[in-house]
Order: structure tokens, then sequence, then C-alpha cells
């Protein structure tokens, strides 16, 4: 069986994503939870069983067109480092670091995005992926690029790490770390986009949607993978709560969500506030290690 394991970073490719439409980027998703393409990530459940995640590139695609703004204080500060401890709390927050490193280079926040590079390294290297940062001459090349503003390069290498974090992982058979790093990148996209959302951005709610729809999938990988970290029920319970809230949403019950254009569904303002809610409060209890 073929294995591709979870990209860790939900916006790491964002500025490359085309302007398509949004009923396209919503088939090809669809499309990415059922196939093993490049374009798709994927964690071994059952024998003969894969549970299917779409790329980073299908996700952020949404995000871009639904005007995920930058908000500086909406990144997890690189102080509360020191607070991270133990394997589980540091993978999540490398998911949160790097997520924060790609929404600032999607924003041109290049001393920001530099920054969130080192922080993100100095926790990979307490993991043991220092190998993954120090191929091919990421960190060097990283910092050139962004010296001349080479976006299209800089989202290129940070593909390149992706791939290298995720090798290392499978040989030390860490799979199940990949899928906390993914999952910390997931619950800081949906935080950035919360926190759009509450500056009175009404426009992203579709793609808060369409991207906490994941969450059956992503509960579903975590389920086969908890007996290898105790705390991934803790994290499974985070997600359940998130998930709650979605299903609570009234637009969405008795609906075929494969179906539904999110782009052109009426919300309602005060269960939108109350799942945005739900993902903060996650976050931020995520942060603090």
């Amino acid at each position: 069986m073929k294995k591709n394991l979870l990209q860790f970073a939900a916006l790491l490719v964002l500025a490359s994503c085309g302007g398509d439409s949004a009923d396209s980027d919503k088939a090809a998703i669809s499309d990415s939870l059922e196939t093993s393409s490049t374009n798709t990530t994927a964690a071994v459940a059952d024998e003969g069983d894969d549970v299917v995640l779409p790329s980073s590139m299908r996700i952020a695609g949404i995000f871009k067109r639904s005007g995920l703004k930058f908000i500086e204080t909406s990144l997890n500060s690189l102080d509360n480092s020191k607070n991270y401890k133990t394997t589980y709390v540091k993978a999540l927050n490398l998911g949160v670091y790097s997520a924060d490193m790609a929404y600032c280079l999607l924003n041109k926040q290049y001393a920001l995005s530099k920054n969130y590079l080192k922080g993100s390294k100095d926790i990979g290297g307490e993991l043991g992926l220092n190998s993954a940062f120090e191929a091919n001459n990421l960190a060097k090349r990283f910092e050139n690029n962004m010296n001349q503003g080479k976006d299209d390069s800089l989202l290129s290498i940070i593909s390149d790490l992706q791939l290298e974090t995720d090798l290392v992982l499978e040989k030390s058979n860490n799979q199940h770390i990949s899928t906390i790093i993914f999952t910390g990148a997931w619950i800081e996209t949906l935080f950035s986009a919360s926190q759009v959302y509450k500056s009175g951005e009404q426009n992203i709610v579709p793609a808060i949607i369409e991207q906490v729809s994941l969450v059956d999938n992503i509960l579903a990988v975590l389920e086969k993978q908890k007996n290898s970290e105790t705390n991934i029920s803790s994290l499974m319970e985070s997600l359940s709560a998130i998930k709650t809230n979605f299903n609570s949403i009234s637009a969405l019950k008795d609906k075929d969500l494969d179906e539904l254009d999110y782009s052109k569904t009426t919300f309602n303002k005060e269960e939108i506030t109350k799942l945005c809610e739900k993902i903060i409060e996650i976050r931020n209890s995520i942060v603090k290690g």
C-alpha cells in the first residue's frame, strides 16, 4: 500500500494557489478525499484502507480568495516556545509556528516569516528534525530568496522542508507526530481565519466552514494513532468539541455537504461566532503549553 504522510502546514503553499472558482476548489477538495495523488495526503488506517486529507494547496486556495488579511496579534509569540516541554506539545506548536510562518510569508511579512522559520527550526530540532531543516541548505536558500522577494521560490523551499520532515518522521516510525503537527497547523489556520471573522470580515465564513468540514477525517486518522501518544485522546476531545459546534450549524443540517455551495449559503451569525469562539479557545490552550 502506498503511504503518503500528513503534510504539516495548512497554509504552507497558500500564495501559490490560483484564482479558480469556489466551485472548482470544492470539487478539487472532494476529489482529493477520494484519491492518493500527489495533491493529497493520507495516513494509513486499517489494512487496505486509507483516510485521506486534502493537500494544503487545495485547502489554502479557499482562504486566499476569502480575504485572510494579516493580523499580527493572531501570531503565536515565539517567546512561548520556552513553555513547551513535552514531545506532544512541541509537535502541536511546531504546526502552529509553521502555519504562522506561511501566514507571514503570504502577507509579505518577510522579516517575521524568517523569525518563524528560525522558531520552527529550534522547536523542530528538539523533536529530532534537525536533518530536515538542514537538508539541501534550506534555511540559507530561504533567506536568499526572501531577500529577493521570490515568493514562488520561498513556497517551493517550504514544500521541500515539509517533505524532508515527513521523511525523517517516517524513517523513525513516528508518523503520529506528523499527524499532531498537521493538527496544530490546521487549528492555527482556523484560528487566524476566526480572528479575521471577528474583525468583521464575513467573506471568510465559507472558507472556515469548508475547512472545519475536514474534522471527521482528522479524527479518523487520530483514532488510528491514539495508542502511539497518550495525549492524542485529549486532542481528539478538542476536535470533537469543534465538530459539535459545526454539527449545530442550522444551515448545514440535513444537507449534502458534498453538494452544498457554502459561498451561497446564509449562515446564522450567532452559530458561526460560537464555532469561532470554540476554535479560539482550543488554539489558545495549545499555545499555552
